[in-house]
């Protein structure tokens, strides 16, 4: 070759200017992304089983208030077997979730808790 450098390609640069590199830099990068999504999978499932647990909360609930109503039933028609089982169900609901849920109920239900303690704990 006689010295002459023969240019076999031109490449083009681009030219970025100082507003276009602004944006790019301000553009969220993929694990600032994934973190958010991150995020809200985290409090979707945190929703999920607050939804499961009041659910569960109002099973109980009705479940204490079958038993209470029965128990008040059988105090009044005299069902001696009737009250023996829902006083079994009932003392199990209490020792599984405690006393506030028959609170309630009583409450709602317009009977006095200690009758249905003491009933329960014969």
């Amino acid at each position: 070759m006689n010295g002459k450098v023969k240019v076999l390609e031109t490449i083009p640069v681009p030219i970025i200017t100082k507003r276009e590199l602004a944006k790019i830099e301000a553009t969220p990068k993929l694990d600032v992304i994934e973190d958010d999504v991150q995020s809200l999978l985290d409090a979707i499932q945190v929703m999920r089983s607050e939804k499961a647990a009041s659910t569960q909360d109002a099973a109980v609930m009705d479940r204490f208030k079958h038993c209470v109503s029965q128990v008040v039933h059988s105090l009044k028609v005299g069902a001696t077997k009737r009250l023996q089982r829902n006083r079994g169900e009932l003392s199990t609901l209490i020792n599984t979730y405690g006393e506030e849920p028959l609170l309630k109920v009583c409450h709602d239900l317009n009977v006095n808790p200690a009758d249905i303690l003491t009933i329960v704990t014969k």
